[in-house]
């Protein structure tokens, strides 16, 4: 039995509204998952989380269902301030020192809920976490400019500075090798946020691993054109193969 995410999100490629101010209504699918596999400590990590409100993946799991947890954001595109009410904290996260941050601010080794949105090495620092912390559910954001079977990622370049406009993260099937990798199977795409399940947790509640051609059928380069924050400068339409490598 697969988890059919059809009956809270129609159309993979689409926005929905949301429960509690995600971005495209991540908080929909999201919930659905939980609902389905359950919840042990109701402990998130979330970064980028903005101002732990506005396009935050966790809010609705905060304020109704007493959800706590740890968010993170640098600040860079949105200037916020330090949150202790909400353990919002202002972190430049990279994959050297995210799992200090975590154990800086008493992050369990096993949780409920990651997401992960930093428009830049999410890939890297996703699978640095993984290698010392295992949430039972994550989200990243993924890059759907590419076809289901292009397995690509950003190299890895702590230098490298998104500047609204260039390419960023993994392809799916970069990340779906990776979560594999893992002990995790990738379960759904929201319009650009992979779910990826703990296998242990898939298993015990009774779930297999869906088709590949059902989590992700197609490439979405429409949605970049929406998605860009560069001003008025056009955005980059082609691979820059300085930049990527295929793994």
């Amino acid at each position: 039995m697969r988890l059919d995410y059809s009956m809270v999100h129609p159309n993979w490629d689409e926005n929905i509204t949301s429960l509690s101010g995600s971005q495209k209504g991540e908080d929909v699918s999201l919930k659905w998952t939980m609902c389905n596999i359950g919840t042990t400590n109701k402990y998130y990590v979330e970064f980028g989380a903005i101002d732990g409100f506005k396009d935050c993946n966790t809010l609705y799991f905060r304020e109704k269902e007493e959800w706590e947890g740890l968010l993170l954001e640098s600040g860079k595109w949105f200037p916020v301030a330090r949150n202790d009410e909400i353990n919002l904290q202002i972190e430049t996260v990279t994959k050297k020192n995210i799992c200090g941050i975590f154990e800086k601010y008493n992050v369990p080794k096993e949780f409920d809920l990651l997401s992960v949105d930093i428009d830049s090495l999410d890939y890297w620092v996703t699978k640095q976490i993984l290698t010392e912390y295992k949430p039972r559910c994550v989200m990243v954001e993924v890059n759907v400019r590419f076809k289901p079977d292009e397995s690509w990622v950003l190299k890895d370049n702590p230098d490298w500075d998104w500047d609204g406009l260039k390419w960023y993260g993994a392809s799916p099937m970069a990340y779906k090798k990776m979560f594999n990798e893992a002990g995790y199977t990738p379960v759904y795409i929201h319009v650009d946020d992979m779910i990826a399940i703990r296998n242990d947790v898939l298993e015990e509640n009774g779930f297999t691993e869906p088709e590949w051609e059902q989590i992700y059928p197609h490439e979405n380069v429409g949605l970049y054109y929406t998605h860009t924050m560069g001003g008025t400068k056009p955005l980059v339409t082609e691979l820059n193969l300085d930049e990527w490598e295929e793994v």
